[in-house]
Parts: C-alpha cells; structure tokens; sequence
C-alpha cells in the first residue's frame, strides 16, 4: 500500500485517553513511513509533547464551534502541504475540520467517536456528525456505534475500529516494591489499582462506597487511584468521610504508568459511562485480571471469569463482592490471568494503525471520480499503455476516465469501453502550437479531475498534469509535480512497468494484456481483400520490414531471403507498413522472386491490426507493428539491433521470440539512429534469414 498522508487534529488543552490513542496512532503511522503532522493548540499538552520529542507538528489557535478564521488556516496549511485526509480526534475538532472544508472542499474528513452518551440536542451538534461534508466516523468501540446509530446516523458512515496501545510499553516494568515502598503499602496487601480521570463518567464514589465495603470484608485490601481532575475535592471529601484515607491512595497524575501497573494485583474500572477504556488494556497486557462494570465498550476488552469479571455499574456492592472475591479466590485468580495478555492482542496498537490505514486508503479511493489519463507518446506506447485504464477502471468503477492523446494514436483509444473523453494534443505542430496547448488545459481544469496519471517522463506531460488541477498526480520519481510516484523499474517490458503504477492504490494484480477496440468495417476490408486475393485457405505470414530509425531496420536483402524460404515452405507473406514503405516493400518482393503481396498503405493502423490477427506470424523490427501483433495476440519474430530488451519494448508474449547478436557495442540508442556509430552495423547484418526461418518455424510450433 502507499504510503498515506494524513493530518492529524486534536483541539484539547489537556491531556487524557483521547489525546494519548491520538498519539499513539500517529506515531505508529510515522514509524511505518507515512507523511503526517499533527494539528494542536498553542500550550496545549500535546503540543509540549511533540516539541519534547521533536516530532512534527503545527501549532494553529482555535478560540471555539464558530471560529471560522481558524478554519481557513487549517485548511490553508492542507492545501501548502497537499493533505488531503483529516483525521478530527474530539469533537470541536470536527466543528474546526468542518470550517476548513468549507474552503477547502477537497478535503476528507475523519472523526474519532470516545465517547458513548448520545450526541447533544443542539442543532449544531447533530448537524455536524449528519452532515455530507462529514466522510467517516470511527467509533472506538462497537457500543459507541450502536449509541450513533440510535441517534440517526446511517450505518454506512460508522465503523468500528478499537483503539489500541503498545502492548509492550509496560511489560518491562519490575518497580512494584519501590511503589509500594513509597506509598507504604505493606508487601503482604493486596493492591486494587484504577488509572482514571477525576470526572463524572469515571463514577469514582461508586468504587470508593465499593472499597470501603471491601476493605471492611477483607482488611488486606488497598486502592490506588491514578489521575487527577476537577472532582478531586469531591473524592477526597468522600474517602475521609468514610475513613479510608489510609487505605485509598490518591496518587495523582503519574507518567510512570508501567511501575503503578507492576505494583497493582487486581485493576478496577467502575466507570458509568465509557467509550472504550484503553487503561484497561494496559493491565491485561500486563498481566492483571480487571473487574469492570458493564458500561460502555467495556464489556468488549472483558469476558466475564475469562480474563476479569464484570459487574453492574453504579453498584458498590456487587464491585465489592467481585473485588473480595477475586482477592481471596486463588483459582479464579489464576485462570483469568492465564488470559489477559492473549486477550490483549485484539487491541495492540498495530491492529488499531492497520485498520485507520486501511479505512484512510479506501476513503479516498472512493473519493476518486474523476481521473484524466496522459499518453503523449507514439503509438507502441501508446499500444502498451492500453492495460493501465483498465486496471483504473476496475480500482475505481464509479470513476470516468479520460484520455489526452496525439491525433496519430487517437484511433487506438477510440471505442474503448474504459474512456469517456478524448483529448488530443499536437506535440508536433509548428504554428500556435502553446496555443492550443492553453485551450486543451482551459478544457480539462473545467473537469476537475481528481486524478491525473501518466507514464511518459516528459517535462510537458508533467507541466500539463500540474496544470489540468487534478487534485493528486501519479508518475513516476523522475516526473515533475507528481503527488504521488511509484518506483520506475528498468528491465520491465513497458506494458508491467506502466501497471505497476496502480501499486499506488492497491497490491491486487491485473492483466496486462494490451487490447485494441478495432471497427468491424476494418474486419471487413481485411476480408474482401483475403477474398479478392484467394487467401482464405492459404497460411500467412504477416511482414513489417520497416522502421523510422535506419539502424533498427533489419537488411532489405535479409528479408527477401527469408521471405524466399518462408514462399518454400508453403506459406504466404503479405509485408504491411505505411503509404512511405511501398517501395521498400516492392523492392523486397521483387529480390525475393515469390508472390508475397504489398500491403504498405492500403490499410489504417487498426486495419492492419485486423490483418495481422489474421496471420500465423508477425515478422518485424523493433517497432510499432510487433506491439499491434501483440495486442491482437498474433504471435511475433521480433530483430533487434540497436536497442535491447532491457529497454522494455520488446513482445512479452510467451511464443514470442527476439533475435539479436551480442555485441559490446549494443546498445547504442534507446531508439536507433540513421547509421551505424561504428560503421559495421553487425547487430542487424549477423542475423542471418537462415538464422530467422529457424527461429520462424521454432514460433510456428509454439516451441
């Protein structure tokens, strides 16, 4: 998968389990090599964090729901560094995130659901988790969905993806006796911890009632609470009054985690309301069998009497009886802990980062309707690239695809299923040429594509996807402005190379197999002509003795040889080119004294593919025609020269074969050139026709 671009956003001054899966998650993304920054509030914690640990972040202010300024910065800040997916991790994130689509609607936006009480009844509230701009919502837990759910949101915007920790960060921890020396807890105690905020949903006067209860059951027992907030005096009030101050430690806020964790035997979490509770996976990775209450997502991190056991909320006595119970019950206690660290595997944080990677990647394929595909090139290019649209076709089926092509290669385009439009640009024409370039841009940045691909590494096919606004720009590393680029392999046959461009996308293979969209009238010219010259029962061998580039042509002499030897063994050649290699055509059957017929011109580039499907074999240079042959899957003889496989156009089909001489002088041009460098011209003369006819009839008998 590509590597995935995604700006994080969270608005909290403070710092609690939100903030740190928040975290989490974007570390582990950076440590995979994704590109991502994160989005906080100047003097928030978040923001010391990153600029203790020097990771990159940016600091934007956000006074509130309605400030719309904040939002155009963000969305500013989007645009500058081409992030495209937001990720909004508390709720008045999504009020900023949703701000900057507004200027920005480009954007795909993201927002972590923790909490599992209903959404508020404000109109703004509801309208902003309702709203279309709104693309994904990740419930942390499968009750928070369900919450959603029953607050009207469709189903097809939720997903559920737990939120996860490092189940490796505290397991190395062995300071228990130090901790417990500190907080003077006698080594034979048995230590019930709870790592929690001091807030309402926490509902620490039920584990407090709870303790008091417990502790006078069993006089072993001690409590330690780790947190701090704004109920401190409250629960400090409450344990005094119950006289259990010696027995419920208020540890306060605490970065050592781990050393609390090695120091407790039971974990609590009482909570009346709670979205996931990732302290609770700390503690069974740990080793710690935890007694829970039935609240929120915490029944989906606890199997009752497998790895804890679970009890009402808002119920000291029940939690009472379960904390007593798990404390003097030995059995018990060693069967759950035989489960908790395995039970804790479901909720590593590498689970948690594959699926917010796979949901960012689908999110935004989805958000690809529109993609303009650029093939400047000359028609065996062109030829090759034909695998490539279809390949985006079936990543993207709600997607229209259009192609920018040179007239000469039009026709191969035409009538393909997998294009919409045509677009053609004369790269070759003398007068007004950058005018109509300037009209053909003005026509595609009125599509607004959302994709532009391109496999031809040119300066202007690159300017021209910069200048077309698609929103992201697929190439290669050694193209200009591309957003997102794919290794260029060399060695590839052109046709594998170009499809592995959609690498970008998805890790499926597709076929790559080029095809051509012939019209039946060219099928029927093919067959008045195989009429009219009685060619029906007779097997033929299709010729193309031509090239642009001398050097890649193989000998006129060698070809009328052959053909002589091809006329003896009871086949007909038929040689085909362009209107410009008549005479060379004429000139070949002549010195070959058989009745191979002359071709060159009578046909259109898809006429003569028709006609070479008609044939046994195709007989070519390094050019245009073997690239027909192979898309209509005629099998091909192929000279090579001048130019070498390793540059990529040579045929990939199985019975295709290559001739060529090895030489320490080839390559000496990726596409030939009008004599030879060093005067011998050897790669092409050595190939003998008796060579090429036992290469031929190796073709003919699939060997």
């Amino acid at each position: 998968m590509q590597k995935i671009k995604v700006l994080h956003i969270d608005t909290e001054m403070g710092w609690r389990g939100g903030q740190q899966q928040a975290v989490y998650l974007y570390e582990a993304m950076l440590s995979a090599g994704d590109h991502c920054t994160f989005v906080c509030r100047p003097g928030s914690k978040l923001s010391q964090y990153f600029r203790q640990k020097s990771l990159p972040y940016k600091e934007i202010d956000f006074r509130g729901e309605w400030d719309a300024f904040a939002g155009f910065r963000l969305s500013l800040f989007a645009r500058r560094h081409h992030y495209k997916i937001l990720h909004l991790h508390s709720g008045h994130a999504l009020s900023w995130g949703l701000w900057a689509k507004l200027f920005q609607r480009s954007l795909i936006l993201i927002a972590a659901r923790r909490v599992d009480f209903g959404i508020r009844k404000n109109w703004f509230s509801r309208w902003k988790y309702r709203t279309t701009l709104l693309n994904q919502i990740v419930a942390i837990s499968d009750n928070i969905k369900n919450v959603l759910l029953q607050d009207g949101i469709p189903e097809s915007k939720i997903v559920t993806i737990h939120s996860g920790v490092d189940l490796d960060r505290h397991r190395s921890s062995s300071h228990a006796a130090e901790v417990r020396s500190q907080w003077n807890i006698p080594v034979t105690a048995t230590v019930v911890g709870t790592i929690a905020a001091f807030v309402g949903h926490k509902d620490y006067p039920t584990l407090i009632n709870a303790a008091a209860l417990a502790i006078s059951d069993n006089p072993l027992l001690y409590f330690m609470a780790i947190g701090d907030g704004e109920q401190r005096p409250q629960i400090e009030a409450l344990i005094d009054k119950l006289g259990i101050r010696d027995r419920f430690i208020l540890c306060g806020f605490q970065t050592d985690v781990g050393s609390f964790l090695d120091a407790f035997d039971i974990y609590v979490m009482a909570s009346k309301l709670e979205g996931l509770g990732t302290s609770v996976i700390d503690a069974l990775a740990v080793g710690l069998p935890v007694i829970g209450t039935r609240a929120g997502g915490i029944p989906e991190m606890i199997e009752h009497e497998y790895n804890g056991l679970l009890v009402e909320s808002q119920n000291p006595p029940q939690l009472a009886a379960a904390i007593v119970r798990l404390a003097t019950d030995e059995d018990l206690y060693k069967t759950l802990l035989a489960n908790t660290k395995s039970s804790a595997e479901k909720f590593s944080i590498r689970h948690t980062v594959r699926k917010n990677r796979e949901l960012y990647h689908s999110i935004w394929l989805r958000s690809i309707r529109k993609i303009l595909f650029i093939q400047t090139a000359f028609i065996g290019d062109v030829i090759l690239s034909t695998p490539l649209p279809k390949a985006l076709k079936l990543i993207f089926p709600e997607a229209e695809i259009d192609v920018v092509l040179i007239p000469q290669t039009e026709i191969i385009y035409r009538n393909n299923p997998n294009i919409r439009n045509i677009y053609t640009y004369n790269k070759r024409q003398k007068s007004h040429r950058w005018l109509s370039f300037w009209k053909l841009i003005r026509t595609l940045r009125r599509n607004h594509y959302d994709l532009a691909v391109s496999v031809h590494v040119s300066y202007t096919t690159s300017f021209m996807m910069l200048l077309s606004g698609s929103k992201e720009r697929l190439g290669y590393p050694r193209q200009k402005f591309t957003t997102i680029s794919v290794p260029f392999e060399k060695g590839y046959p052109i046709v594998m190379r170009s499809l592995k461009l959609v690498t970008a996308f998805t890790n499926d293979t597709f076929d790559h197999q080029t095809e051509l969209f012939i019209d039946p009238a060219e099928f029927e010219q093919v067959e008045e002509f195989i009429q009219a010259h009685q060619l029906t029962d007779q097997p033929l061998i299709a010729v193309a003795p031509s090239s642009v580039w001398e050097t890649k042509k193989w000998p006129w002499e060698h070809f009328a040889e052959l053909i002589s030897l091809i006329d003896q063994a009871g086949y007909r050649c038929i040689l085909i080119g362009s209107r410009e290699d008549y005479a060379l055509c004429e000139q070949i059957i002549k010195r070959s004294n058989t009745s191979a017929l002359n071709c060159a011109g009578m046909f259109s580039l898809m006429g003569s593919a028709a006609l070479i499907q008609k044939c046994k074999v195709l007989l070519s240079n390094d050019s245009s025609p073997l690239h027909l042959a192979n898309a209509v899957r005629t099998p091909v003889l192929a000279f090579f020269g001048p130019t070498v496989k390793r540059f990529g156009f040579y045929p990939y089909q199985t019975a295709d074969k290559v001739l060529e001489i090895e030489l320490p002088c080839r390559p000496c041009g990726k596409h030939g050139s009008n004599r030879c460098p060093l005067g011998h011209f050897r790669c092409m003369k050595d190939i003998s026709p008796v060579m090429a006819f036992e290469a031929l009839k190796r073709v003919l008998n699939g060997v």
